[in-house]
C-alpha cells in the first residue's frame, strides 16, 4: 500500500539503498522513498520519509545515523555522500543541532532544512525489502541491518 505523504525528514552519509533499508524498519517512519538532493552543484543520495516523532525520538533518529551512517573516513565519493540530516520543521532541526553539541562527535552530521526531494525512480526504491537476496543487499545492506538490531533492536518494527 501506498501512502502519500510528504517527507519531514532526509539523511545521508551512505548509500541510499542502505539508508532506506534502516529507515523502513524503524518505528514511526513511514513513506520512505530514494532519491536526490541538489546541494553546491553536487547531486547527493539521500533516504527521506514521515517521521513520526511520538514513535521515535529524535535522539534515537540522531544516534542511529550516527552509527550507521557517520562513520568511516572521507574519500573520493564523500561529496556525493555527505553526512547530513535535513528537517522539515525548523524546531527539529534546532533541537538535534543542540543534542549533537552536547555529544562532542568528529564525524558529526551537517543539520540542515528539508530540501526538495527528486525521487528515484520506482524500480529502485525499497531494494532490499523486494530483493534481499541479491549479493548487494547482502554484503553491504544485512550486515548494517545486522548491527541497528544488535544495538538498537529494542526499537525496531518487525
Amino acid at each position: 500500500m501506498k501512502v502519500n505523504v510528504a517527507p519531514n525528514v532526509a539523511i545521508s552519509g551512505g548509500c541510499y539503498w542502505c539508508m532506506q533499508a534502516v529507515l523502513d524498519v524503524l518505528p514511526g517512519m513511514i513513506a520512505t522513498q530514494i532519491g536526490w538532493f541538489y546541494q553546491d552543484h553536487q547531486r547527493i543520495e539521500v533516504a527521506a520519509g514521515y517521521w513520526d516523532c511520538s514513535q521515535l525520538a529524535l535522539e534515537s533518529l540522531l544516534q542511529i545515523h550516527l552509527l550507521l551512517f557517520c562513520q568511516g573516513t572521507d574519500h573520493a565519493l564523500r561529496p556525493r555522500y555527505p553526512r547530513a540530516i535535513w528537517f522539515g520543521s525548523e524546531s527539529s532541526g534546532h533541537q538535534a543541532r543542540a543534542w549533537l553539541d552536547e555529544q562532542h562527535i568528529d564525524a558529526r552530521p551537517d543539520v540542515n532544512p528539508l530540501a526538495d526531494l527528486i525521487p528515484a525512480p520506482e524500480r529502485y526504491q525499497h531494494l532490499f525489502c523486494r530483493h534481499p537476496q541479491l549479493p548487494f543487499c547482502q554484503r553491504i545492506i544485512a550486515p548494517k541491518l545486522t548491527v541497528l538490531d544488535r544495538e538498537f533492536g529494542y526499537l525496531l518494527n518487525r
